[in-house]
């Protein structure tokens, strides 16, 4: 790597971090992941978290820098060429706890079993996208970004849908869409009627089976996809009037890779996204 190569910090997610795994022409910075711009209003640093609970190093940190709220403080004393933020890890939502202490709803946060000892705890659940969240991220959000910006650092927002289909399918569209996937699940009913029936389930419980057959993991994740683009589009509005460049890709642009390294989800993207994407962040930088 030559020593000369410009520094990328990152305020996000695995899009960033994976996008910059295909630019060996930079160097790799700061990298703030799992935490949400609304900590930076209350820190949770006194809160008890079971920490022994987490599986690695690398988890620990991160929910350590969480609770501290570390993220506007590590950008503020940084000096890259560009600071890369993206939103995915806002879209899990915070957990608010007395005393206005917020901590991200982070999977590192699941795996210490926050849904239990949260509440105990006396926290509150926060969804993405409900306007008290909406409300305490753009305060969080834009405090972090003053700070971020101090030393003249430009900021670039990544704005990847979640894909909504897996590689080499298309994304479903229109009335000729809808009947496909109409078909393809009273197709999926009979074969479940069909199996249940062979077991020896009762007629009534069959035939349920039928009209309600299970969704296939494809159509589940194109729906919480979905729901996920359709909710951040507030978001991204108000982040992109206070960063310097955005890179957008739709839902029709991107898919979900069968292969990926992280395993099957719907912002790990195939290779070619994320060339396509690092050629947008290179352009920029150049220039």
């Amino acid at each position: 790597m030559p020593t000369d190569s410009p520094r990328i910090d990152i305020w996000g997610s695995c899009v960033s971090r994976d996008t910059l795994e295909h630019m060996p022409d930079v160097t790799v910075g700061e990298y703030i992941a799992r935490q949400s711009a609304i900590v930076t209003l209350g820190p949770a640093a006194t809160l008890d978290v079971p920490l022994e609970l987490l599986d690695s190093n690398f988890q620990r940190r991160m929910i350590t820098g969480d609770q501290n709220a570390d993220v506007a403080e590590r950008l503020e004393t940084s000096v890259p060429a560009l600071v890369l933020v993206d939103l995915i890890d806002e879209r899990r939502g915070v957990w608010r706890f007395p005393g206005n202490r917020f901590l991200t709803n982070s999977v590192e946060a699941y795996k210490t079993g926050i849904d239990t000892w949260g509440p105990k705890k006396g926290g509150r659940l926060i969804d993405f996208g409900s306007n008290e969240h909406f409300e305490l991220w753009k305060q969080g959000f834009d405090a972090v970004i003053k700070r971020a910006r101090s030393k003249g650092a430009p900021v670039m927002l990544l704005d990847i849908a979640w894909a909504e289909a897996f590689d080499g399918r298309p994304v479903a569209r229109g009335a000729r869409s809808i009947a496909g996937n109409v078909g393809r699940r009273m197709w999926r009913g009979v074969r479940e009627m069909s199996r249940a029936i062979t077991r020896g389930e009762p007629l009534a419980k069959s035939v349920r089976r039928f009209i309600s057959p299970v969704s296939s993991r494809a159509e589940t994740l194109s729906l919480i996809s979905r729901q996920a683009n359709r909710d951040s589009r507030r978001y991204v509005r108000h982040a992109a009037e206070r960063v310097d460049n955005v890179v957008e890709r739709k839902p029709d642009s991107v898919r979900m890779d069968f292969a990926h390294r992280w395993g099957i989800g719907p912002y790990h993207y195939r290779a070619e996204d994320y060339v396509s994407i690092a050629e947008d962040i290179r352009r920029f930088v150049k220039g």
